[in-house]
């Protein structure tokens, strides 16, 4: 978790509301009515939008010309038929969200471990391959969490539907100032490791 390089008693008051925030989204789980839809993501996310309040988005896209044009962006995956019954995301099917959490977890664990910012997900070249095992073996235990989003976001942010290479019940929503963390009104830890990270926070929060 980043520190704040000089103490400021009001944004370090506001920190500690966004960490009391998401022990009780931990505590909660995904059982609120309020959530529309799923997004997968790391402990590294949590910890950045902790710290500045937001979610931010990531270039998308899948051709070159599509990376330089297109806003920031994050993918979700509604999970509600009465916004359209033919793209939303079964209860079932939260096993192929579960999977990209766990993929974005380790890309971002090994960023981590490696030394590197976990935002651009590209590892530096060259490295060896000694390094590159040794982080993997160090974040096998990552799961990613499961972050649910308050059915606001579809009124309060643009959104477009993916393109041919998209998954079923996957929207689109554009952020270019990324997205306030009070739209997150549950969330899912996947592992022990980061059942573990949340549970240090309840414990900061309640010393």
């Amino acid at each position: 978790m980043s520190e704040i390089k000089r103490f400021n008693p009001d944004l370090d008051r506001t920190r500690q509301e966004r960490i009391r925030y998401f022990v009780e989204l931990f505590q909660r789980g995904l059982k609120n009515e309020k959530i529309i839809a799923y997004h997968g993501t790391s402990i590294e996310v949590v910890k950045d939008i902790i710290d500045t309040g937001k979610i931010m988005g990531g270039f998308g896209g899948h051709k070159p010309e599509e990376v330089s044009v297109l806003p920031p962006q994050i993918s979700i995956f509604l999970k509600d038929p009465k916004i359209n019954p033919s793209n939303f995301v079964e209860e079932s099917e939260k096993a192929d969200e579960k999977l990209y959490a766990r993929t974005i977890a380790e890309d971002h664990g090994m960023a981590t471990v490696i030394g590197v910012d976990f935002r651009p997900r590209e590892l530096p070249e060259p490295m060896s391959r000694k390094i590159v095992n040794n982080a993997r073996w160090a974040v096998r235990k990552r799961k990613g969490v499961i972050l649910g989003f308050d059915k606001k976001i579809l009124d309060d942010f643009q959104q477009r539907s993916p393109d041919e290479q998209g998954e079923r019940g996957e929207v689109i929503i554009e952020c270019p100032n990324g997205i306030d963390y009070k739209y997150i009104v549950g969330l899912e830890a996947q592992g022990q490791y980061e059942r573990d990270y949340f549970m240090n926070l309840y414990k900061s929060v309640n010393a």
